[in-house]
């Protein structure tokens, strides 16, 4: 029986020497929950901070810089280009407004060292989709293109128009 009660006191002394481990443990588990819900707390107000999802019928004009442009069959000959596209919401007068219209007006150097202007061609756009933004000419097979979202209201993309594409750095103005 002295055996068996040396034993005992030897395990609760055992155990006794365990104790600080054990509460260590236990603040550890404690704290990586703290660390849980605050990182949780942390993510739920970046979130309602972060930038609101861009909506097509906010858009009031997009504007944007031709920066290349080449041939759909020869993607490696890109030229610089100096033109400025302004895509304005609105529809021309002969045809019926329909969501997503906006009209194109591009201005381009002209060779005589002037300025070129080509307005009121009407191209409709689609809803912002996985951060794209689509548009087609009023005849689509003529012109068509595509806008990747950036960082506050940018975006970069290209215009194809028949084979001859533009490559685009924009500025989105919203309401």
């Amino acid at each position: 029986m002295a055996a068996r009660g040396a034993g005992a006191a030897a395990a609760v002394r055992r155990v006794g020497a365990l104790t600080p481990y054990v509460a260590d443990d236990r603040e550890g588990q404690a704290m990586k929950r703290i660390t849980i819900i605050v990182c949780g707390l942390v993510s739920l107000a970046a979130s309602a901070y972060a930038a609101p999802v861009l909506k097509l019928e906010k858009i009031k004009q997009i504007v944007c810089e031709a920066t290349a442009h080449y041939e759909e069959d020869t993607p490696n000959k890109k030229t610089p280009a100096r033109a400025v596209k302004v895509f304005t919401r609105g529809s021309r007068k002969d045809l019926k407004p329909r969501p997503g219209a906006f009209l194109l007006a591009e201005f381009e150097s002209a060779d005589d060292g002037g300025l070129k202007v080509s307005d009121n061609q009407q191209f409709y756009f689609s809803p912002v989709k996985g951060g794209k933004l689509s548009f087609d000419f009023i005849a689509n097979w003529k012109a068509h293109g595509e806008l990747v979202l950036g960082a506050e209201g940018t975006a970069t993309g290209f215009i194809n128009q028949k084979t001859h594409i533009t490559e685009l750095s924009c500025a989105i103005l919203t309401r």
